[in-house]
């Protein structure tokens, strides 16, 4: 857990929770049209910090590069297949996958991320 609240620490976290799914060179860009004299080791510590706090999730998706979502409570994310872009989608239970999963061998499950693919409301628009 972060013990101080600097100035380049609320920077970052304000432009992550304006952006959606933002990647850390998404907020590092953000960040710089702010205050340009913010380090990129600054900003990419501060996600950091915040994702092993638990204050951000950091997504690990495949084919992308990690992004963070302020969305703490239980959901899955979509990934565009076109385009990249991430977007929540509520289930229910997720609860129910991981008491359903067989666990591996000798260890158990206490968290699961379940990851959809297909097409963002903007590339379902665009002529196939």
């Amino acid at each position: 857990m972060r013990t101080r609240k600097t100035h380049q620490t609320e920077l970052v976290m304000q432009v992550v929770s304006a952006l959606d799914h933002p990647t850390a060179g998404d907020v590092l860009g953000a960040v710089h049209k702010e205050d340009p004299a913010i380090s990129r080791a600054t900003v990419f510590r501060v996600l950091a910090e915040a994702a092993e706090s638990g204050e951000l999730q950091r997504l690990v998706l495949a084919g992308s590069s990690d992004c963070f979502d302020v969305t703490l409570g239980r959901h899955a994310h979509m990934v565009c297949r076109c385009c990249g872009a991430v977007s929540d989608v509520v289930i229910d239970d997720t609860a129910a996958l991981e008491q359903g999963a067989v666990p591996v061998q000798g260890g158990r499950i206490d968290a699961c991320h379940v990851q959809f693919f297909g097409l963002c409301p903007t590339c379902n628009q665009e002529p196939n």
